[in-house]
């Protein structure tokens, strides 16, 4: 059988890794598109599992806020510092809740 071209729907996305981050991190390319589908500029990102805050980091980068939920006290302080090292390049300001 003749192979198949490659299906849009799929995505080729390398893995990364975010310094002291947390196992299941996962490349910000795979959270872009599927934000820059479903939220509008100053729209708002909901991630339940935010873990170390990629798609936080993604969504400010994109110019959309987003909330963040984690039960994991330490993801969380990776997150705030992925995001304060996001808002140094680019000058995006973060409010977090305590």
């Amino acid at each position: 059988m003749p192979a198949r071209p490659l299906d849009s729907r799929c995505w080729t996305i390398g893995t990364s890794r975010v310094r002291g981050a947390h196992y299941a991190v996962f490349p910000e390319r795979l959270c872009e598109r599927p934000i820059l589908a479903g939220c509008p500029k100053q729209g708002l990102v909901l991630d339940p599992f935010a873990g170390t805050g990629t798609t936080a980091v993604v969504a400010k980068r994109l110019g959309r806020r987003f909330i963040g939920i984690e039960i994991k006290r330490e993801y969380v302080r990776l997150a705030r510092k992925r995001l304060r090292s996001a808002h140094a390049a680019t000058g995006v300001r973060q409010r977090a809740a305590a």
